[in-house]
């Protein structure tokens, strides 16, 4: 029998119903969503703040390598104003335009394998 299954983390909530059960309310888990996210950015700005030793609200390469090891390697490409420095700004912006790229190919499989598949085109 089928059966689907949503924990939510935060706020406590289980969920289980069989096939043909009305889906939990989706509202609830967007909230939970944006909470977690929540949690996650908070964390990922303190490691940044943690990073940055002298307080000059950027990151060198050295400070980056040391405190955000993931980041160096695409420092050059971080860093948007060449100046030798990350600021925060700079990678949000890396890592919104990351995020976008893996949309943009997860959308262009998608439409790869629905041509496969002779499925019409979902838009």
């Amino acid at each position: 029998m089928f059966r689907w299954v949503l924990f939510a983390i935060f706020g406590g909530i289980a969920f289980s119903a069989s096939a043909g059960t009305p889906p939990p309310n989706f509202a609830v888990r967007d909230v939970l969503f944006a909470r977690r996210h929540a949690l996650f950015e908070n964390r990922y700005i303190n490691r940044f703040l943690q990073a940055d030793r002298d307080g000059s609200g950027g990151l060198s390469r050295e400070e980056a390598a040391r405190g955000m090891p993931e980041l160096a390697p695409a420092f050059k490409q971080i860093d948007a104003n060449q100046d030798g420095e990350i600021t925060w700004a700079e990678i949000q912006r890396y890592r919104r335009g990351a995020w976008q790229a893996r949309d943009r190919a997860m959308a262009a499989r998608h439409q790869r394998v629905m041509r496969r598949s002779g499925a019409s085109s979902v838009r």
